[in-house]
């Protein structure tokens, strides 16, 4: 086999086996009984994400707002309205 530049062996890759298919969908047994808190779980994991980048996004633009360069066309007191609707969230 080739080694990398550090000399290294490269990991081999775990192979996708039966065995190991049927030890994952075991681990779902378990989550079963909590499907919809499960999913209710991930709704609002990925709706808390996307709030924190929609309030990481918005100080931006109005810095680009402030200096001329806005990409989105909405106006400061907009943006504004837009962050403290977030922060509420």
């Amino acid at each position: 086999m080739e080694s990398d530049k550090n000399g290294k062996q490269p990991e081999k890759k775990p192979k996708l086996t039966r065995d190991g298919l049927k030890k994952a969908l075991r681990l779902y047994s378990y989550v079963l009984p909590y499907k919809w808190h499960f999913i209710i779980g991930m709704i609002l994991l990925s709706a808390g994400s996307l709030i924190f980048l929609g309030i990481m996004k918005i100080p931006g633009e109005i810095l680009n707002i402030i200096s001329g360069e806005a990409s989105l066309g909405l106006t400061l007191g907009r943006l504004f309205f837009f962050l403290v609707i977030l922060l509420v969230i």
